[in-house]
């Protein structure tokens, strides 16, 4: 009877001790449910609060206008030589924020966010081409009659490159870093460069991805930079290995980096252009004939996003353009060493260039008569022109300049003139049987456009 008491003893003891242990563990699976729900609810309050702030860092610089074209969001800052910027791939105007260094050397940068970008809309048909006009179009809603500089960074490139090309008269020279000049025939490097594939939860139209990654780079710096030369540069791993030591150890390495992210961070507001970029550059082509302007290419050896070979193909492209070729960390030219050198490069650059004499290429040296009133147009090989209307009134004489490159002519009244001064027109001339035809392209002035319209001839 005692056994027997003693085994029902032990038998309920073990039902209270499961009893016991059951609600333990509830009550364990409880505190670490909600320890979760807490750490949830905290980094979404965390990422709303960051991706507010990111949203109202954006806003003072900006500035949305109408144009004829649609609306353009632009970035302005510092005084004095305009640096007109074509942002990189996956930015916007806020780009301009990496380039202090040219503002602080006394330059006016201006940055439109081009098509898809931020708040330009994106056209269904933004090529490169149009973003050129779209650019020329902001300069004219903006009253920037003086001749800007050009730069185009990265994917940025083929928009400045087309400016440089259509639009001489209003460009003084060009400037492109680690640019894309011609067509990738593969996107892959370039998309995984840009959307940062190696690093966990990124996605392109993610905003939650921006923030992700920003954290990551704040506390785990040499992991986004590691990550960042993989994709960005051609260096073996023990290399690599080296330069992110490097670069981790540098004052400033963690803020460089989070500006960078800054500046293509809230993908949602940059998704569409992004994708835009990369259907462009599958089949770009840059437009017919020689860039005549002063050229700077900056490009380094060991980029593998966009190669080397690419800006060395492009520099025989233009008659008066410079290579600077460097190492570095790739793509990846945010980083601090990089950015002082290219900057610094930019403003030596700029400093020393002088502005082109304009081409003598058959016509100029000559004078041509207007098949209707017998006026004299005489083109000299010394960039200037005068326009003599003896038939109709010996006073009325205009002189200018006259840009000549390939088959197009830029003409400028000198100040003073009483008609169209500083108005510069694009003509196409086509020289058929010893006479001068000339079409209009982009002119504002009424007078010189209609005038112009009416066909020259050489004097025999």
């Amino acid at each position: 009877m005692i056994i027997k008491n003693r085994m029902a003893k032990r038998k309920f003891s073990r039902k209270k001790s499961k009893k016991k242990t059951s609600s333990s563990s509830v009550k364990y699976i409880s505190i670490i449910l909600l320890l979760l729900i807490l750490i949830v609810v905290l980094g979404y309050l965390s990422y709303k609060g960051w991706n507010s702030k990111q949203r109202t860092n954006l806003q003072p610089l900006s500035t949305v206008v109408s144009t004829s074209m649609g609306p353009v969001e632009y970035f302005s800052k510092g005084e004095g030589q305009v640096i007109l910027l074509s942002h990189m791939e996956g930015s916007g105007a806020d780009n301009l924020k990496l380039f202090d260094g040219l503002t602080a050397a006394g330059f006016r940068l201006i940055c439109p966010s081009r098509p898809g970008y931020l708040n330009t809309p994106l056209n269904e048909n933004a090529t490169y081409a149009y973003q050129a006009e779209l650019f020329s179009v902001l300069l004219k809603q903006l009253n920037i009659n003086e001749k800007v500089i050009v730069m185009g960074i990265s994917a940025g490139g083929p928009t400045a490159i087309e400016f440089a090309k259509k639009y001489p008269e209003k460009s003084k020279a060009l400037i492109l870093i680690n640019a894309a000049t011609d067509k990738i025939d593969s996107t892959a490097n370039l998309t995984d460069a840009l959307r940062l594939k190696s690093i966990p939860f990124l996605d392109e139209k993610s905003d939650i991805a921006s923030w992700l990654v920003y954290n990551l780079a704040k506390y785990n710096t040499r992991k986004v930079i590691t990550s960042l030369l993989e994709k960005n540069s051609k260096y073996a791993p023990a290399d690599r290995e080296m330069k992110v030591a490097e670069l981790v150890n540098l004052a400033g390495a963690k803020e460089d980096l989070l500006r960078y992210l800054e500046s293509v961070s809230i993908y949602s507001k940059r998704s569409e252009g992004l994708n835009n970029d990369l259907n462009n550059l599958a089949t770009y082509k840059p437009g017919s004939g020689k860039i005549r302007i002063p050229v700077l290419i900056i490009h380094s050896k060991t980029d593998n996003v966009i190669e080397f070979s690419k800006a060395e193909k492009f520099k025989k492209t233009a008659d008066n353009a410079e290579l600077y070729s460097y190492e570095g960390n790739g793509h990846a030219i945010w980083l601090e060493e990089d950015l002082k050198n290219i900057t610094a490069k930019t403003i030596e650059f700029i400093k020393n260039s002088k502005e082109v004499i304009p081409y003598e290429i058959g016509i100029a040296g000559t004078t041509w008569v207007n098949k209707s009133d017998g006026a004299l147009l005489q083109i000299k090989s010394d960039g200037n022109f005068n326009l003599d209307f003896p038939s109709v009134d010996e006073k009325k004489f205009y002189q200018g300049k006259a840009i000549v490159v390939d088959d197009q002519i830029s003409f400028t009244y000198n100040p003073g003139n009483e008609t169209c001064a500083n108005i510069a027109g694009i003509y196409r001339f086509v020289l058929n049987d010893g006479n001068l035809e000339l079409k209009a392209l982009n002119d504002d002035c009424k007078m010189r456009k209609q005038h112009f319209a009416k066909g020259w001839f050489k004097i025999d």
